[in-house]
């Protein structure tokens, strides 16, 4: 019989929410603009002994139902709302929120509830509590004002030497733009000088085997980048990669191969550091 009646109450309890969003899209409908009902000040009924303890023994014989909603009229957008209905005399807790949105948990069984919004507009919370027999059921309506923050900006698309775009010369403009150095610009060129250098021992005939002209390479940047050569180690290892499969690929083992990829190598540096950063 006890089950039977529950039963009864929360369906009367789901039947007052439903009846109440009815009620908010019945009056927008005819409203053309919506407009925000005041904040709800119902009076806090006097010398209620309800405890907002979950498990505890309520003494709530004999009282009617009512919903006290604690809660702000107006938010700024990613805001948390925190909306209480602890002080409300009712042992059972349904809530609807319309539009229905994720960003909405209810918790201390049904006596609070929390909510959040990253865009601008208007909620309105709907809440039932019920006990002994009776139900009450209030509105209440949060608007979340603010513009929507801007999405991220881009980053920059790395400098490219002018004419034809080669692939490597893209690569090195973004193996660039992620190195972490004070003085990078400054060591792109010093870089820039050291494969130039070895470019044209290569095309004087003095290195022209692949071992040689990379211990040569590594020797140059080396003394090239000085104390910045650990910022620059990321940048090195790219290159090493990209050098290793073009070798693989047979495009990379004659001396003049070498020397084109060498050369190219100090243009996309050397453009790199006069370009906007």
């Amino acid at each position: 019989m006890f089950n039977r009646k529950r039963k009864l109450m929360m369906t009367g309890i789901a039947s007052l929410v439903i009846m109440a969003v009815l009620g908010f899209f019945s009056f927008q409908y005819v409203s053309d603009q919506f407009e925000t009902p005041p904040v709800v000040t119902t009076s806090v009924m006097a010398q209620k002994n309800v405890t907002i303890y979950s498990g505890l023994t309520q003494n709530l014989a004999g009282d009617e139902a009512e919903v006290i909603i604690a809660a702000p009229a107006e938010v700024k957008i990613g805001k948390l709302v925190v909306l209480d209905v602890s002080q409300s005399v009712g042992n059972k807790f349904e809530w609807m929120v319309v539009p229905e949105t994720e960003d909405f948990l209810v918790i201390d069984e049904g006596r609070r509830a929390v909510f959040s919004s990253g865009v601008p507009g208007e909620f309105m919370f709907i809440v039932a509590c019920a006990v002994n027999d009776s139900v009450n059921v209030k509105r209440h309506v949060v608007r979340v004002i603010g513009s929507t923050p801007p999405p991220p900006t881009p980053d920059p698309e790395p400098p490219v030497p002018p004419g034809p775009a080669t692939t490597l010369s893209k690569k090195i403009g973004t193996w660039c733009t992620g190195i972490q150095s004070p003085s990078r610009s400054n060591d792109a060129v010093k870089l820039a000088g050291a494969f130039e250098s070895i470019a044209a021992q290569i095309d004087a005939g003095t290195l022209t085997q692949p071992y040689d002209i990379i211990t040569a390479t590594t020797e140059a940047n080396r003394a090239a980048l000085g104390e910045q050569l650990q910022a620059w180690i990321p940048f090195l290892r790219s290159l090493q990669a990209e050098l290793e499969q073009r070798a693989n690929n047979g495009l990379l083992v004659t001396q003049s191969q070498h020397s084109a990829v060498w050369k190219e190598v100090a243009k996309g540096l050397r453009y790199f550091a006069t370009s906007k950063q």
